[in-house]
């Protein structure tokens, strides 16, 4: 069955959507996999799947439905900031790129939301691009300034 522009929902069957916050549960298989009690961003969904990125920087792990719950708030103000960014933007999925490059996929972006990213950002947003991708598709290339390096205002 064809899909048509608009159609897609980023949603699995669990209802999990990029931007949420997620939990692991406080089980074995969630400790065996280091995740019980620890905070991350769904940064993408598949059925039976999301990726949950749990650490600034990192480009995140495949994580079984099962072993998440939703959670309030995180404790990180880094993996806010991203998870603000990816639900101002709408984006269906992220990637982390070389160095400090982001990718956040989308559909349409609105202007409004651009300006809402480059406030949440600030002097850390070296540049923004806005290019089509694939079909459907919008791609958000991010170019963020390392946090601590000497041309960061905030490190000194």
């Amino acid at each position: 069955m064809a899909r048509f522009p608009g159609t897609e929902v980023p949603t699995n069957k669990e209802g999990w959507q990029p931007g949420d916050v997620a939990r692991g549960r406080r089980s074995r298989a969630a400790d065996a996999q280091g995740l019980a009690d620890r905070r991350g961003v769904v940064v993408q969904v598949r059925q039976g799947h999301v990726r949950l990125v749990l650490e600034p920087g990192s480009g995140g792990i495949w994580v079984a439905n099962e072993l998440l719950i939703p959670a309030e708030g995180l404790d990180d103000a880094e993996l806010d900031v991203l998870r603000q960014v990816v639900t101002r933007l709408g984006g269906l999925r992220l990637e982390h790129e070389e160095g400090d490059l982001l990718t956040i996929y989308c559909g349409d972006v609105r202007a409004e939301d651009l300006d809402a990213v480059r406030a949440l950002l600030g002097p850390r947003l070296v540049s923004m691009e806005v290019a089509p991708e694939g079909v459907h598709e919008l791609a958000v290339r991010l170019h963020l300034r390392s946090t601590g390096t000497d041309d960061d205002p905030a490190s000194t």
